[in-house]
């Protein structure tokens, strides 16, 4: 019941980032950039907490982790190589003001019981938002520079293998660097492994369950302006 549960969140959060794409188009490329850092922030927020997917442990910020991976090739695909750049940059900058904010709360005072373990909960995050940042700023770029090579190399063709190929390369960088600096010491070393490899498993999976949803929002797109699209193509 746990994995449906855990595909049905798949497919929602790929829908919404489908139809944010729809409203992008419509009423300018900021829709989706204000989304992707959402989602860069929200995954930064969750994952400190640990759930079941099927046999693997994993972060509770898998699948909007796994999304910010989605939303990149959308961009890159349909704005450009620079318009996903700039959507990494925005998603750093979320990054450093959730990182100060959450300071800043846990720095005041706490004044009922609630709060102080909250600020317990939080005390704990700045390791893994360290690591989230780290981890986020090498495997994004990388995402978006091997999907616009590999767009090239294949001449526009192949969809589904610059989808694929960059966002799997990303993610197993993207993995290892996030646990090795977030956890590496708290939990024994074969634990570590058992995660990286469960994490990897379960982001490769909703990387193959997002291709048609990037179809679909290629198919969605498509219509946009075709002097906006060539203009920001070559930049």
């Amino acid at each position: 019941m746990e994995l449906y549960i855990s595909i049905f969140g798949i497919l929602i959060t790929l829908m919404l980032v489908c139809f944010a794409a729809y409203l992008a188009k419509k009423y300018g490329f900021e829709i989706i950039a204000a989304i992707y850092a959402v989602l860069v922030a929200t995954g930064s927020i969750l994952a400190a907490k640990m759930v079941t997917f099927g046999v693997f442990s994993v972060p509770a910020a898998i699948i909007v982790a796994s999304a910010t991976f989605f939303v990149t090739d959308i961009i890159c695909e349909l704005w450009g190589k620079q318009y996903a750049k700039k959507a990494v940059m925005a998603g750093i900058l979320g990054l450093i003001i959730l990182s100060v904010s959450q300071y800043i709360a846990i720095s005041w005072p706490s004044t009922i019981e609630s709060s102080i373990k909250y600020d317990e909960v939080m005390a704990q995050t700045p390791r893994i938002a360290i690591a989230s940042f780290l981890a986020y700023v090498i495997s994004q770029f990388l995402d978006v520079n091997v999907f616009h090579r590999v767009k090239n190399l294949t001449k526009g063709r192949f969809l589904w293998i610059r989808n694929n190929g960059s966002t799997f390369f990303s993610q197993i960088v993207d993995t290892i660097a996030f646990i090795l600096i977030a956890f590496y010491g708290t939990f024994p070393n074969q634990q570590l492994i058992s995660i990286i490899f469960g994490m990897i498993s379960v982001k490769l999976f909703i990387a193959l369950l997002d291709t048609p949803f990037l179809y679909i929002a290629v198919w969605m797109l498509k219509g946009k302006n075709e002097a906006e699209l060539n203009d920001t193509a070559h930049l």
